[in-house]
C-alpha cells in the first residue's frame, strides 16, 4: 500500500466525475484494484485476463460515476462495485463457453465458484479491511521511531515477551509496554477514521 491511501469519501466520488482529475481516478485505482484482481485471481483467472476484468470494471465506473446520486440506507458503493465486478467475471466465463476447448484457461463449468452474492460480500469486505489495515500499518510506521515499531512488531504483531524485546532493544521493560499499547491504539485510530469514511451510503442515479 502507498503511503497516501486513498478512501471512498463522497468527496473523491464527485472528484471522480471529472473524467480528467488524474489523481483523484489515480486515488480510485490503488484502492480498489487489489481488490477486484484478487477477487478475480480466487476464480482461478490468469493474470492478463484478471487486469482486462479490473479495466472493465474501471470503465463501468467511469460511465456511471456521473449518474451517482447520494441516499443513505441504498447500500455501501463497494457492494456496487462487488455487483458490477460479479458481471464482467460472468460475462467473461460466458465468452470462454463459446470458444474452442484448446483456447480455454479453465474448465468448462467452473465460473464463478460461490454464487452467493453476501458470502462474496463478506470476503470482499474481509479483504478490504485487509488492505485498511496494511495502509494504517504503514501510516503508523510513518509517525513512530523505528525503535517504537520494532517494541510494537516484537509483542503486538510476533506475540514476544516485552522482557525479551526490552533486552534486545536497549528499552526498558515498561517502555516496550507504552510503545506497544500506544502504537495499538494510534492503529486503532487510522482504521476507524478510514473506515468511518469509506462507509458511504448511495444509489446509482437512474
Amino acid at each position: 500500500m502507498t503511503d497516501h491511501h486513498p478512501v471512498t469519501s463522497p468527496r473523491l466520488l464527485l472528484q471522480l466525475r471529472d473524467l480528467g482529475d488524474q489523481e483523484a481516478w489515480n486515488r480510485f485505482v490503488q484502492l480498489y484494484a487489489p481488490l477486484i484482481l484478487g477477487f478475480c485471481r480466487r476464480h482461478k483467472l490468469q493474470d492478463a485476463d484478471a487486469w482486462d476484468i479490473t479495466q472493465e470494471v474501471f470503465a463501468s465506473v467511469c460511465a456511471a460515476i456521473g449518474r451517482f446520486d447520494y441516499t443513505p440506507a441504498r447500500g455501501k458503493f463497494r457492494s456496487w462495485l462487488l455487483t458490477v465486478t460479479r458481471r464482467k467475471l460472468t460475462d467473461h466465463f460466458r465468452r470462454l463457453e463459446r470458444c474452442p476447448e484448446a483456447w480455454r484457461p479453465v474448465a468448462p463449468g467452473e465460473g464463478l465458484a460461490s454464487p452467493d452474492f453476501e458470502a462474496q460480500l463478506v470476503s470482499w469486505e474481509d479483504d478490504y479491511r485487509q488492505e485498511m489495515l496494511d495502509w494504517a500499518a504503514h501510516r503508523l510506521r510513518g509517525e513512530v521511531t523505528e525503535r517504537t515499531w520494532r517494541a510494537f512488531v516484537a509483542t503486538a504483531c510476533k506475540g514476544r515477551p516485552s522482557q525479551e524485546v526490552a533486552l534486545e532493544l536497549g528499552m526498558t521493560v515498561g517502555a516496550v509496554h507504552i510503545a506497544k499499547c500506544r502504537s495499538l491504539t494510534r492503529l486503532r485510530q487510522l482504521v476507524a477514521s478510514a473506515e468511518t469514511q469509506t462507509d458511504l451510503l448511495f444509489k446509482p442515479a437512474r
